[in-house]
């Protein structure tokens, strides 16, 4: 996209493209180390390892990865459909 703008007829699009994708970048890494690097908890408090449900869940999305990972055609024919709806809208 930015080598688009770049050598596009107005070069100076690029420049808040860049600028946009620096503050995104600096939002989103922000957001990652206050919720990886935050505070530590209190002793009293330790975190405790996945229980019951949590563990229900955690397999259940385990396995829909590595099973539409492995066979994607299971979800391409809804996603097929999908998208040409949306190009014919669009006369694409």
């Amino acid at each position: 996209m930015f080598l688009g703008a770049w050598t596009s007829s107005h070069p100076w699009w690029a420049i808040p493209g860049v600028i946009g994708a620096l503050i995104t970048a600096l939002y989103v890494l922000r957001a990652v180390r206050t919720i990886f690097l935050g505070r530590m908890r209190d002793a009293a408090h330790p975190p405790h390892d996945a229980h019951g449900v949590e563990w229900v869940s955690l397999a259940v999305l385990a396995g829909s990865l590595l099973l539409l990972g492995v066979w994607p055609r299971l979800l391409l024919p809804v996603l097929n459909r999908g998208v040409s709806e949306f190009l014919a809208r669009i006369g694409g």
